[in-house]
C-alpha cells in the first residue's frame, strides 16, 4: 500500500511547464520548469504509421454487418458497424540525444530532463471532399478513440512516452462509403491529424500588449498564484499512403449471424473517470466481461483496466479469444482500487442485448461534479482586422481547484462546442482576449457564464 501511495504521489506532482521557455534543440521541443531551475521537459516525437517489413501499412477498414440475430430485432433487416483501425508509433528519443541536450542546456550542472505529462490526445482522420459549391474541403471522419497496444508499449511513464498505440475510428455508413470508394479508386488524400495537450503556464501572460490595448477592471493577482492552462503543445499531421490495389485485404467485410468471431472487437468500453479526474481518490478500475462460447459449453471471461497514470486513455476494446454467441446475454463486473489500496469488487451486471458500447464511467448521481455542454459563437465583427484571433479563457472549479482552458476562434472558425466537468453548483467565468498580429489588443474582465449558449458580442 505504501508503494502504491508513493508511486501515485510522485506521478501526480504536476509539471509546471513554462510556456515562454519553448526551444528546439537537436530537433526536440524543450520546455523548462517555471519553479525548478534545473528541471526541463521534452515534448513527444512526431507520430507515424506502423508498416511491416514489406512496407504494408497497419491500417484496417472493417465493415461488420449483423444479420438475422437478436441485434437487428428482425431477421430481414441488418445493421452495419464501420471501423477504421490504424497502429501508430512514436519513435523514442535515444538516450544519447537526450544526454547531448542536457549538456547543451547546462554544461556545468546536472540537468533533469523528463517527458511532459500529456493530459489528452486529439486525433482525426482527414479527407478531401467536394462541397455543394464544388470546392474541395477538409473533412474529419468519424469519432476517434485511442487505445493501448499489447504490453507496455502503449503506456507512458515518468521516464518515457508510449511507443505504439492503436487508434480506432467509428464511421457512419455515409463516411464509410466515401472512404471505401476513394480508397478503391485511389483518389483519396487521406491524412492522420493529431494534437497533444498538456498543462503549461498561460501563454498570453507573455504576449506583447498593443498600444491600443484595453483592459476592463484588471483584477490584482497574487504573485504566488500559478495559473496552469491545458493547451496544445504539439500538433501535426501526416499523409496515409494506402493502396488497396497492392493490399486489397485492407478493406474487409464480415457478416455476423449468431456469433462474433475471435479477434474481432466485441465491445467498446469507455471510462472518463481518469481523463476528467472525476474521482481523485480512484486509482484503478478493472472491467471483466463474460460471454458464452459458440458451442454453449463454457463461459469466457476477458478483462481490461483503466489507470490513474494514463489519463489520455479513455477507451478500450474487448477481444474474446474464441468465438462467442451474439444472442446470449453478456455481463460485466467492475473492481475499483483506491489510492489507499482499498479494493471494492462489484456485482455482475447484464449488458444490454447486442450492445457494442459499454460506458463504465461513474454515474452522475455518485459524483460531486457535473458536465457542462457549452456552445459558443463569436460575432464576426471581432475579425475586422487581419491576423485577428479571439482567445476565450474559460475558468471553473473542479475538485475544489481552479481550472482554465482556452477556446480559440478566427475569421474561419467562429462557432465551437466544448464540454467540461466542474463542481456541482459552482460558477463558471469567461474572459475575452483579442489578439491582433500576435499582440493583445483587448482583454475583458471575467464575466459570469449564465447559459449553455454563449454569444460573444461585437467589440465594445
Amino acid at each position: 500500500m505504501l508503494l502504491l501511495l508513493s508511486t501515485l504521489i510522485s506521478w501526480n506532482i504536476s509539471s509546471q511547464v513554462d510556456a515562454l521557455s519553448k526551444q528546439v534543440i537537436d530537433g526536440v521541443i524543450i520546455y523548462k520548469d517555471i519553479k525548478t531551475p534545473l528541471l526541463y521537459y521534452y515534448a513527444p516525437s512526431k507520430l507515424q504509421l506502423v508498416v511491416d517489413e514489406n512496407e504494408k501499412p497497419d491500417f484496417q477498414m472493417l465493415k461488420m454487418r449483423y444479420i438475422g440475430t437478436q441485434c437487428s430485432n428482425d431477421a430481414d433487416r441488418s445493421h452495419t458497424t464501420n471501423i477504421v483501425k490504424l497502429r501508430i508509433e512514436m519513435p523514442p528519443q535515444s538516450k544519447s540525444v537526450l544526454t547531448e541536450i542536457k549538456k547543451k542546456l547546462n554544461k556545468n550542472k546536472s540537468i533533469k530532463l523528463k517527458p511532459i505529462r500529456i493530459t489528452s490526445i486529439d486525433s482525426k482522420l482527414i479527407v478531401l471532399s467536394q462541397s455543394s459549391d464544388s470546392i474541395s474541403k477538409h473533412k474529419a471522419l468519424g469519432e476517434s478513440n485511442s487505445t493501448t497496444s499489447d504490453g507496455k508499449t502503449g503506456l507512458s511513464t515518468t521516464k518515457a512516452y508510449w511507443t505504439e498505440r492503436a487508434f480506432t475510428f467509428s464511421l457512419t455508413n455515409g463516411e464509410a462509403e466515401l472512404l471505401e470508394t476513394q480508397l478503391k479508386d485511389n483518389t483519396l488524400a487521406l491524412s492522420f491529424s493529431y494534437s497533444f495537450y498538456a498543462n503549461t503556464t498561460d501563454p498570453l501572460d507573455y504576449v506583447e500588449i498593443s498600444s491600443s490595448f484595453e483592459l476592463e477592471e484588471k483584477e490584482a493577482e497574487s504573485e504566488d498564484e500559478l495559473k496552469l492552462i491545458n493547451r496544445i503543445i504539439l500538433s501535426d499531421a501526416f499523409e496515409l499512403k494506402i493502396s488497396t490495389q497492392k493490399w486489397p485485404e485492407i478493406i474487409q467485410e464480415v457478416d455476423i449471424n449468431e456469433s462474433i468471431p475471435p479477434t474481432y472487437a466485441a465491445i467498446e468500453i469507455k471510462c472518463f473517470d481518469f481523463c476528467e479526474n472525476l474521482r481523485p481518490n480512484l486509482y484503478i478500475k478493472k472491467i471483466e466481461v463474460a460471454a458464452t462460447s459458440v458451442d454453449g459449453s463454457k463461459e469466457i471471461i476477458v478483462e481490461t483496466k483503466f489507470h490513474k497514470k494514463h489519463t489520455d486513455i479513455n477507451t478500450k476494446y474487448i477481444h474474446f479469444p474464441y468465438a462467442v454467441l451474439v444472442g446470449e446475454p453478456m455481463k460485466y463486473r467492475l473492481t475499483e482500487i483506491t489510492n489507499e489500496g482499498q479494493t471494492n469488487v462489484g456485482k455482475w451486471i447484464g449488458i444490454e442485448s447486442c450492445s457494442s458500447i459499454l460506458d463504465v464511467t461513474t454515474p452522475a448521481d455518485e459524483l460531486t461534479c457535473e458536465i457542462n455542454d457549452l456552445e459558443i459563437e463569436v460575432a464576426k465583427s471581432w475579425f475586422a482586422e487581419e491576423e485577428c484571433e479571439i482567445k476565450l479563457l474559460i475558468s471553473y472549479s473542479m475538485n475544489g481547484e481552479l481550472k482554465y482552458q482556452y477556446v480559440d476562434f478566427d475569421a474561419k472558425s467562429f462557432t465551437k462546442e466544448i464540454s467540461f466537468f466542474h463542481d456541482i453548483n459552482s460558477e463558471i467565468y469567461y474572459q475575452i482576449n483579442q489578439v491582433i498580429d500576435s499582440k493583445i489588443n483587448y482583454k475583458s474582465s471575467e464575466i459570469l457564464l449564465t447559459d449553455n449558449y454563449l454569444y460573444v458580442n461585437k467589440l465594445p
